[in-house]
């Protein structure tokens, strides 16, 4: 069992691993759900003059303030930023002023272990349900869609990102994991089957023990 498990979750991981390489290197539909900057180096000075810290910045802001001003002031911000996010622009993002690997290539290694070790988790569910093939490519296809369901839907509905690329998103993991899925299934499959047949027999031995008695009878 445990051989099995390895197998789907280094099996499963990769398909996974392979499909997003596909997803965001060839097909088209992230690049057209992502935005661009009308002046990125404009942009980029104004976020190192007012981001010195790699985090997560929101504007407006109105989460951080001085604990030890007075109630009064603390609400005055705290006004003066609903009128600003009325009037707008707001921004929820992930800045790293110092800059990352173009090469991605530690961020590709940590891609492949994420998708391995989640592969992993959803094949010892999956063994725990007794069903089918096509029940079980149903169940880890269902898992991958609440990932991006719960994981990405709540983002559109508190930090307005838009729709289009939150759809494009729970797509990406609902196909991703249909193919683990088929992996996993497989694989699963191979176990469960000497069990199955174990029981038609029993179940044979009975009806045929069950048949002598009544002739007996």
């Amino acid at each position: 069992m445990f051989k099995k498990l390895i197998r789907s979750a280094i099996l499963g991981g990769i398909v996974v691993f392979l499909w997003g390489v596909v997803s965001w290197m060839i097909l088209p539909w992230h690049q057209a759900s992502i935005k661009q900057f009308q002046n990125e180096s404009t942009v980029a000075q104004v976020i190192l003059e007012n981001a010195p810290e790699e985090g997560v910045y929101v504007l407006p802001n109105m989460f951080t303030f001085d604990r030890g001003e007075a109630s009064e002031m603390a609400q005055q911000k705290v006004e003066e930023g609903r009128e600003r996010m009325t009037r707008g622009p707001v921004m929820f993002a992930a800045i790293s002023p110092l800059g990352v690997d173009p090469n991605m290539v530690g961020s590709l290694f940590i891609s492949v272990i994420i998708s391995i070790v989640g592969a992993g988790l959803i094949a010892w569910v999956v063994t725990q349900i007794k069903t089918g093939f096509w029940g079980r490519v149903g169940y880890v296809t269902l898992l991958g869609f609440l990932v991006g369901f719960l994981g990405l839907l709540p983002s559109w509905n508190w930090w307005h990102f838009p729709f289009g690329y939150i759809a494009v998103g729970i797509m990406d993991l609902l196909i991703a994991w249909f193919l683990a899925g088929l992996i996993i299934a497989k694989i699963e499959e191979v176990k469960l089957g000497p069990r199955i047949v174990k029981r038609t027999t029993t179940l044979d031995r009975m009806k045929t023990v069950a048949k002598k008695r009544k002739r007996r009878a």
